[in-house]
């Protein structure tokens, strides 16, 4: 078996979602693919074997595992805010007129309320490595995507990984100090956002969480 890069992975994801349907590429990519027996030709191109499907299977395994501990405090973040009375989404999708890609908080949130002017929209990026961290700062691009869809932006990591000077003047930062226990080190800058029919129905379609009063 070949040890399988991101393009390896994606290309595979590729031929398994058109179902053999979707062409080929005939390059040094599905070379490695096929000589590995993860895809075969079809009629009309390419298409994952068993052994492609499964190569899958494992990869997204091993990257909910690696993602584990980002997407735990990404659920703390959410309990805490659920506890302020805030609705909770969690790795949702927004496509965005006039930005070039789709975004996908950790967290996003919403005051409880009818009134829209204090729904006060929120997103929380979690980072638990200084690396990650350091790559979301260099993608001012990203960051321009939450803002469109947030009245806020805050990050949100443990203590001591974000010091509180890095961040972009917009910016807040939350710290978790003990697990499920958050301190605010930096407020985020408040603005006003109008926020587009399109995000108003993504937020229907995939139902927040509240807790009960």
């Amino acid at each position: 078996m070949i040890d399988l890069t991101r393009h390896h992975i994606k290309r595979l994801r590729f031929y398994w979602q058109s179902r053999g349907r979707g062409g080929s590429h005939q390059d040094r990519i599905d070379l490695d693919l096929e000589a590995a027996g993860l895809i075969t030709p079809s009629r009309v191109g390419y298409e994952a074997t068993p052994a492609g499907i499964q190569a899958l299977s494992d990869d997204k395994a091993r990257t909910i595992e690696k993602r584990s501990p980002h997407n735990t405090l990404a659920s703390r973040m959410a309990s805490a805010l659920r506890q302020q009375g805030r609705v909770t989404w969690e790795n949702i999708e927004f496509v965005i007129d006039g930005h070039p890609q789709a975004v996908r908080p950790d967290v996003y949130s919403l005051v409880c309320t009818k009134n829209a002017a204090r729904m006060a929209p929120t997103v929380h990026e979690v980072k638990v490595s200084r690396s990650d961290f350091l790559a979301d700062l260099s993608n001012p691009n990203k960051r321009g995507g939450y803002l469109k869809i947030a009245a806020r932006l805050v990050y949100v990591a443990p203590a001591g990984v974000i010091d509180p000077s890095e961040l972009p003047d917009e910016c807040g930062l939350m710290e978790e100090v003990t697990e499920g226990r958050f301190r605010c080190t930096r407020r985020a800058k408040s603005r006003h956002v109008d926020l587009p029919p399109a995000v108003f129905m993504n937020l229907i379609l995939k139902p927040g969480e509240f807790d009960l009063p």
